[in-house]
């Protein structure tokens, strides 16, 4: 079998649809801040990212972003993924961001987050878009003000709304629906975490009740033959993280669904999910996750097809990722693009 190379991979204008701001933070950024701070880790730096369970890794974020106090501390977490984005040869990100975790106000979390994105945008970066989400343990009183102030602030950042949190606890999901029901009504539409700390149920339930046309991970639908068919028939696109998904929900990569959703006809794309956190990034989960099962350069190619048509982008903006995708390929890979 054929392995895909490092230097085809870089060379590949890509698109990301599941990462997660707050998994983004490299140790030397969370020991600076905690020395501003004047705080301890709850374990040594060389362990933080050492996680038994999903409920230590959310306590451990929450931990770090106590840790930032200021508007110019979220400048340089935006200019550091600007410059990581960049490496990775991303031309469009839609990055989620709990303001749940940061203990500041939306205007002072989004509207830093937009300033910074459009000035790497300006500077030939990546077209960089936020996914505000809502916290399972959210309120829905929490959950409604969100979304309000998303409707009101108008930034064009902005492109969606996502749910995550451990749904072990409960998906509550009906508690949530009167706020994506609200975001759809103002064209703002909904992608939700299911199917990793929930069974296949809870990718039915965040389908069914959110009215979400994405999904992230939902790597336990194939528990369930009539869902794999329901998300093939609807083309609802699972955002998935391979290395994540092994380090908490499989035992390793030759348990993971991901060939067996993409035969059944689901669209799927590759993420990293938190890359600091799981050492790994966008380039090389996609040689790792490539070379495993498989796949060649212009199956790479198709994943950031499947990206493209799935990012809440408006359509022009689509045209352009796909263009600049095609500008991007080798000849001999032209053809995927057609």
């Amino acid at each position: 079998m054929n392995k895909v190379e490092m230097s085809q991979i870089e060379r590949i204008p890509k698109v990301e649809l599941h990462v997660h701001l707050e998994g983004t933070l490299g140790i030397d950024r969370i020991r600076s801040l905690a020395q501003q701070a004047g705080q301890y880790p709850p374990k040594p730096f060389e362990e933080l990212f050492q996680f038994s369970s999903l409920a230590e890794f959310l306590a451990t974020l929450d931990w770090m972003f106590s840790l930032i106090r200021t508007e110019e501390q979220v400048r340089e977490i935006a200019r550091d993924f600007a410059v990581y984005a960049r490496t990775q040869n991303l031309i469009y990100v839609e990055v989620t961001v709990n303001p749940s975790h940061w203990h500041l106000s939306f205007d002072t979390l989004f509207l830093t987050l937009q300033d910074e994105f459009d000035k790497a945008c300006t500077k030939g970066g990546p077209d960089i878009r936020i996914l505000p989400s809502i916290a399972r343990s959210d309120s829905m009183q929490s959950a409604m003000e969100l979304v309000q102030w998303c409707i009101g602030s108008q930034l064009p950042r902005i492109v969606g709304l996502s749910i995550d949190g451990d749904e072990r606890l409960g998906s509550f999901n009906g508690r949530f629906a009167p706020a994506f029901a609200l975001a759809l009504e103002h064209g703002i539409p909904g992608t939700a975490h299911a199917g990793e700390s929930s069974s296949a149920s809870g990718v039915t339930e965040a389908l069914s009740l959110l009215g979400v046309k994405r999904i992230d991970h939902g790597v336990r639908a194939i528990e369930r033959s009539d869902l794999v068919t329901r998300l093939a028939s609807q083309d609802v696109t699972l955002n998935i993280c391979v290395s994540s998904n092994c380090s908490l929900l499989y035992p390793g990569i030759d348990h993971h669904p991901l060939k067996l959703l993409m035969e059944s006809g689901v669209p799927c794309t590759l993420n990293t999910d938190d890359p600091a956190v799981m050492g790994i990034s966008l380039n090389e989960e996609l040689q790792k996750v490539s070379n495993y099962f498989g796949f060649d350069e212009a199956q790479i190619i198709k994943f950031q097809l499947t990206a493209i048509d799935a990012a809440f982008c408006q359509n022009s903006t689509q045209l352009e990722l796909r263009e600049r995708l095609h500008a991007g390929v080798s000849p001999a890979n032209l053809a995927v693009l057609q």
